[in-house]
């Protein structure tokens, strides 16, 4: 999911964990929300997919704290998930996107084909 297709990439690994092994979230919003039961970081006990957590750098300064929340949600509920920040600003995965950023993009796309067959395979 992009953008604020994150949270459903979760929320929907997290409704039908039998079909959904693997997960990609990219710039995307809203995956911690510390007052929301519903929060993604606060689903992970029902997921039982892999996850790649693509977060943009400027949304990184805005949240620090949230790559953090997030990857100890899923460590704790044993969900395999790389939560990492990415060197592109919110939109770097989109190539009609002002903000796309080749480098990052080639980087996010070698990593969700890792993530597929890893998961997948």
């Amino acid at each position: 999911g992009y953008c604020m297709g994150g949270p459903f990439t979760v929320w929907s690994a997290a409704a039908v964990p039998s079909r959904i092994k693997a997960a990609a979230s990219f710039h995307g919003g809203g995956l911690v929300r510390p007052d929301a039961p519903m929060s993604p970081h606060k689903v992970l006990d029902k997921v039982d997919a892999s996850l790649l957590i693509a977060v943009a750098q400027d949304d990184d300064a805005k949240a620090p704290a949230d790559k953090t929340t997030f990857a100890e949600a899923a460590e704790a509920a044993g969900v395999a998930a790389q939560v990492e920040v990415y060197a592109g600003d919110h939109g770097w995965m989109v190539p009609d996107s002002p903000a796309y950023n080749t480098a990052a993009a080639t980087k996010g796309e070698a990593d969700l084909l890792r993530l597929y067959s890893k998961a997948l395979g």
